[in-house]
């Protein structure tokens, strides 16, 4: 599975994927989807990233089952400041591969808290304490888009 370029489908797609990725967990699952949302950049078409090498959530490094990555510019938050600087990305083979390896960074020890978060709004909170993003306003991107999308 792949993403098209059309909100709705690929919305469908991710919702699809976090149901399966995390059956048993409903705010993981909610997290997981406004993560892919905010990250993969679908409401407005999806990103390079997302729509060409399957990596719907930023995440650096090699892709899980193809051991590949992309550099690619991004934008990080430096102190008070945004700057652009080139990282090496995952690249998955399918929309799948990416959400197994979202749950497999959220499976890090920095990350336990998240677990145990009892709502959405926690959950979104304790993503960016944990170091997800480096955006200061994360957390509430996040539950702007629970809000618009998945309540």
């Amino acid at each position: 599975m792949n993403l098209t370029g059309d909100f709705r489908q690929d919305l469908a797609t991710i919702k699809e994927a976090a149901a399966v990725v995390y059956p048993d967990n409903k705010i993981m699952m909610q997290l997981c989807i406004a993560q892919a949302i905010l990250e993969s950049g679908i409401r407005n078409g999806g990103s390079v990233l997302s729509n060409k090498y399957n990596n719907l959530f930023g995440i650096k490094g090699k892709g899980i089952k193809t051991g590949r990555s992309i550099s690619l510019p991004t934008k990080e938050q430096v102190g008070n400041k945004m700057v652009t600087v080139k990282q090496d990305f995952a690249w998955n083979d399918s929309v799948e591969e990416s959400f197994l390896q979202h749950k497999k960074i959220l499976s890090l020890p920095r990350y336990a808290s998240v677990w145990k978060s009892k709502d959405f709004n926690d959950a979104a909170t304790r993503v960016r304490e944990a170091g997800y993003a480096t955006l200061r306003t994360y957390d509430k991107l996040l539950i702007d888009v629970y809000n618009q999308y998945l309540v």
